[in-house]
């Protein structure tokens, strides 16, 4: 059975987990007040995204000549977008187990019913002990199938020479339990971690997400201000909420969520201009001709 990082990526996790690597710095010097709420699927953001970046990349050497536009906003961009698409592969890993425990309890569950039915057939013609029954926990909960099942394996192996032929439970049907048995065990004692584990997963993907969006959205500025007269910005750099009703609710796993429409609380200085002008004239909105529309968050 492939693993989900197989079914998501196929070929290229590598390159996902080498650009999460090598972007590992940017996301832990992200301060938390600055992590935006993941309010857009990460996958569909990273699909966006290099579908911009062969439009985006004749137009390098004119933002590289922009002041106070970092270049790197432009050369970085992919390495982000692999960046959180491992990240969101490493959360999706982090928050599975659960749903796939309770797929193995229950194929668990019938083993222990189907051994524990021949066990007893087996006592009432004396070929296994009922005292070695006793133990037996119960059908309720993961720690008691598993110990089950073990108990339930060693009974049938230490009688197997006697019983082999009169049961129709198999040597690899023992097997089976057996590993299913020590799969449910050390899955139960690592539950008491997985809160951690996921909580760590949440706010490393929340990173990846806030390096990428800030990323774009300062190319979209940049390339906004250099094509203000042709008007076509939104056609080679769209915003990431175009058809999506604008930035939606958060996803609720997300820690410490910040509105990204709240007013920053440290606003960036007003950038220098790129063009001589003739006279002092007043400030212009940013976005607006004769601005600049970059900020240093």
């Amino acid at each position: 059975m492939p693993t989900i990082v197989e079914r998501d990526f196929q070929g290229f996790t590598l390159e996902f987990r080498t650009d999460y690597e090598s972007s590992t710095g940017a996301r832990t010097a992200l301060r938390p007040e600055l992590l935006l709420p993941v309010n857009l699927g990460p996958r569909e953001v990273v699909r966006s995204v290099f579908a911009v970046i062969p439009a985006v990349a004749p137009l390098r050497a004119r933002l590289a000549t922009l002041t106070e536009f970092d270049i790197n906003n432009v050369d970085k961009l992919a390495t982000y977008a692999n960046g959180l698409g491992y990240a969101q592969t490493v959360y999706e890993t982090s928050s599975a187990p659960q749903e796939e425990m309770a797929k193995y309890l229950e194929e668990a569950t019938r083993r222990r019913e189907v051994l524990l039915a021949d066990a007893q057939a087996l006592t009432k013609h004396e070929l296994i002990g009922a005292k070695q029954l006793d133990e037996l926990k119960g059908s309720t909960g993961y720690a008691n199938v598993a110990a089950d099942l073990g108990i339930l394996v060693r009974v049938f192996r230490a009688g197997w020479d006697r019983i082999a032929s009169k049961t129709a439970v198999t040597a690899e049907d023992l097997d089976k339990a057996e590993g299913l048995s020590e799969y449910l065990l050390r899955s139960t004692a690592q539950r008491a971690k997985k809160p951690d584990l996921l909580a760590a997963a949440a706010e490393d993907r929340q990173r990846a997400y806030t390096l990428v969006l800030r990323a774009y959205d300062e190319v979209r500025r940049g390339i906004t201000y250099l094509r203000w007269h042709e008007g076509d910005a939104d056609k080679i750099v769209p915003s990431l909420w175009a058809g999506r009703g604008g930035r939606g609710t958060p996803d609720q796993t997300t820690p410490n969520p910040v509105d990204p429409n709240a007013p920053n609380p440290n606003p960036a200085p007003v950038p220098v201009q790129t063009a001589p002008v003739a006279a002092p004239a007043p400030k212009s909105g940013v976005g607006m001709p004769g601005s600049s529309p970059y900020s240093d968050n």
